[in-house]
């Protein structure tokens, strides 16, 4: 889908094809890229620190003030949501995929 092809055009680079920000340039950024698939994030409106998608959105148009990441405000609107909606599920599934990890307790 289109999103996944922006992500991976414009993001993946940094933020890992799976969000973890581990990919080809991440050892060289300072602050280092987020992790998608730990569910932290930092600029959050909401007391659970779970972004909404607008929250998403206002990050993609203004990019992250004091890191690498530039302002995408010239991707449409419909573009920076699909976006929004992708890094969610990265996160969605990071989680998971760490739920399978953790050892079984009897």
């Amino acid at each position: 889908d289109r999103a996944q092809l922006l992500f991976a055009q414009q993001c993946a680079v940094c933020h890992g094809e799976q969000g973890a920000g581990d990919w080809l340039a991440a050892y060289l950024l300072s602050p280092a890229p987020r992790d998608f698939t730990s569910g932290r994030f930092r600029l959050v409106s909401t007391q659970n620190g779970v972004p909404t998608e607008e929250d998403l959105v206002a990050t993609l148009r203004r990019g992250m003030p004091g890191s690498a990441m530039p302002p995408f405000e010239w991707l449409s609107e419909a573009d920076q949501a699909g976006l929004a909606d992708l890094v969610v599920r990265l996160a969605v599934e990071g989680k998971a995929r760490a739920l399978v990890r953790q050892p079984r307790r009897r």
